[in-house]
């Protein structure tokens, strides 16, 4: 069987149809991305005791960073570049969780950016431009519970970044 061709629409048309539809097309996907490359994107969690990330590295430049306060407590988002890994106590059991990690240790190049009163259920959009390197994000908040004092970064809300090229 033999597709049956329409002999009222004359090859021209059609033509100039099929072009308009794929420079519509063409027009919409470079709306999308105007600029060229877009800025890279993080996206940081904060729940109690916790910053989830969605993703463990991202490319040096401008950057948009989102912060969701998913917590029911107040929050802070600090970002430091770091020289290694080893140069702060990153894990539970070698900081006491009663004390906030002193922010005077680090120089104003190693301090990126802060957001020192994050509420809860707020969510912001923050810009930085990073360099290659090691980044810590935490929260450095005191918070008086029926427990006593506690630090917010000493109880794990700490997360660790790369930055490559």
């Amino acid at each position: 069987m033999s597709a049956k061709v329409n002999d009222n629409v004359p090859p021209v048309r059609c033509h100039v149809c099929l072009l308009a539809t794929l420079l519509i097309l063409l027009s919409a996907c470079a709306n999308l991305n105007p600029g060229g490359a877009s800025s890279p994107k993080l996206t940081l969690t904060f729940r109690d005791w916790a910053i989830d990330k969605d993703r463990d590295e991202i490319r040096a430049g401008p950057t948009t960073i989102l912060l969701r306060n998913q917590s029911a407590r107040t929050h802070e988002f600090v970002m430091i570049r770091i020289n290694s890994k080893s140069q702060l106590p990153l894990h539970i059991e070698t900081t006491n969780p009663n004390e906030p990690l002193d922010e005077d240790q680090f120089s104003e190049e190693q301090i990126v950016t802060e957001v020192e009163h994050l509420p809860p259920g707020q969510v912001l959009s923050h810009e930085v431009t990073l360099i290659p390197g090691e980044y810590l994000i935490f929260c450095n908040v005191m918070e008086s519970t029926a427990d006593g004092v506690v630090s917010h970064y000493g109880m794990g809300m700490r997360t660790e970044l790369t930055v490559v090229k």
